[in-house]
């Protein structure tokens, strides 16, 4: 898990799929990004409910979500990162 935690209100993640799930969990909200070098953090809070959510995924007890939903938040992903290197 390429993950660090900045302070008890926020959690950093650049994990390509946790970031694409932490982006549709309902009680986490997104609060930007943040460049350090050549990596890309994703900024989520409150931390206690990302780091449920990542536990559930990792063992696979994770709550269904829509198709479309994933997908969108994987392109959101893919979008944000270019941006912020440069692509687009």
């Amino acid at each position: 898990m390429d993950s660090i935690n900045n302070n008890d209100q926020i959690h950093f993640e650049r994990e390509k799929s946790l970031c694409s799930y932490l982006l549709i969990c309902k009680d986490i909200s997104f609060l930007g990004t943040e460049v350090k070098g050549n990596l890309v953090f994703f900024k989520f809070s409150p931390i206690n409910k990302v780091q449920e959510a990542i536990d559930k995924f990792y063992k696979k007890e994770a709550e269904p979500v829509q198709p479309k939903d994933l997908t969108d938040s994987f392109e959101r992903f893919k979008t944000e990162v270019f941006r912020l290197k440069g692509g687009y």
